[in-house]
């Protein structure tokens, strides 16, 4: 997968670089690494003939690095495979995005509740590809085999019932990361109510909540049900 799925779980679009803890971290972390070296290598080493190089030379190698815009020193040339690394992360970023859910038109990525008739929308933003889904909890892309199982998005989808959601977009042979979704469809406020609550009895094993379905034969989604 182009190591999508890791990509879209652990990034979200330079927290490395705007994350303000985990800049600290980082920066700390060369400050240390920086002092270090130099006790390693003092500094009578990078005058020698051994290592011409400049300070900043190396600033410039790692402009270069960065976003391919360092200027090389005379006589000197830039690998091609360590130049522009900014832009490569960015390439892979898109690429490795899933589709996007939309329920009515609104963004719904995390899933949530809907009512019965609203339509689920799919997008990939302009990626190339097409997108696959499954409406069973299954993945659309076939474990080992990268065969795609699901099947194609071509219209908006109606929510009748509630279901979990996986989609991915496939170009070629690579495949996107995964993005999935539960949409709990039905009256939930309407016909879920709290009937006998047991708080803080002399045994603690004996505190409990009940809950009970109202409507006596409709079926209700608790999976994003909660307390609060």
């Amino acid at each position: 997968l182009l190591s999508a799925e890791a990509a879209a779980r652990h990034f979200d679009r330079w927290q490395f670089y705007v994350d303000p803890d985990t800049g600290m971290e980082v920066g700390s972390g060369g400050v240390w690494a920086s002092i270090l070296n130099a006790w390693t290598w003092p500094n009578w080493y990078y005058g020698t003939p051994n290592d011409p190089h400049t300070y900043q030379m190396e600033v410039e190698w790692t402009k270069n690095w960065l976003t391919g815009e360092g200027t090389p020193a005379p006589g000197e040339t830039y690998d091609p495979d360590y130049t522009d690394r900014v832009g490569w992360i960015d390439t892979n970023i898109a690429y490795a995005a899933p589709p996007s859910f939309y329920v009515e038109g609104v963004p719904m990525n995390t899933g949530g509740h809907a009512d019965a008739g609203d339509e689920l929308t799919m997008d990939k933003g302009g990626a190339p590809g097409t997108i696959y889904y499954t409406l069973d909890g299954t993945d659309p892309r076939e474990p080992f085999t990268g065969n795609a199982v699901g099947t194609v998005y071509t219209a908006p989808i109606t929510l009748n019932a509630s279901v979990q959601v996986k989609a991915r977009i496939k170009d070629s042979s690579n495949w996107s990361a995964l993005n999935e979704a539960t949409f709990a469809v039905g009256p939930v406020a309407e016909d879920l109510r709290i009937t006998e609550i047991m708080y803080h009895p002399p045994d603690p094993n004996h505190e409990y909540i009940e809950l009970k379905n109202i409507s006596g034969s409709t079926t209700i989604e608790l999976n994003l049900v909660k307390f609060t």
